[in-house]
Parts: structure tokens; C-alpha cells; sequence
């Protein structure tokens, strides 16, 4: 199982039909979780963080604690995907 964490108050882009064909596809069963700015600060605190997170505006306190590899140089769009 891929765990996926968020704190983005955006859409649930993960629910789209493409991204949930893809994991079908793959066979992939992966478990979604929405935090808040202080549930995700605790997640932070005890390390115990999903194997993919998406953290817009806390993203650096994650990579700054070498909790994550940034990935974004890795991406084709790696100049649209920069932590800030």
C-alpha cells in the first residue's frame, strides 16, 4: 500500500478518473489522508510521514529536517515543481 498525505485545501485531483485508472492500471491500492496545518505539524514532529506528500506551504520545513528527497529535479517539469 502507497500512503498519500496532503495538506493542500485544494480539489481531490487524486479522485480524477485518469489518476484512479492509472493506479487500477498499475494495480496499485493507496490510501489518501487530508491534514491539517497542526495534525501534519505532528506528523512532522514524529517523522512518521506517508511515502508521498504533498505540503505546498511546508514543504521546506520537510526537506530542511531531511525527512524527503525533493524530487522535483527529477520531473519533466521540474522548473513548475520547485519546493519554496
Amino acid at each position: 500500500m502507497l500512503t498519500f498525505g496532503s495538506i493542500y485545501d485544494g480539489e481531490d485531483w487524486y479522485l480524477y478518473r485518469p489518476f484512479a485508472e492509472m493506479l487500477e492500471e498499475l494495480n496499485i491500492e493507496v490510501q489518501f489522508t487530508k491534514y491539517d496545518t497542526d495534525s501534519f505539524a505532528a506528523l512532522l514532529a514524529g517523522g512518521d510521514l506517508p511515502d508521498i506528500v504533498v505540503a505546498k506551504n511546508m514543504i521546506s520545513n520537510v526537506l530542511s529536517n531531511d525527512l524527503a528527497m525533493d524530487i522535483a529535479p527529477y520531473l519533466p517539469c521540474s522548473s513548475c515543481c520547485t519546493a519554496t
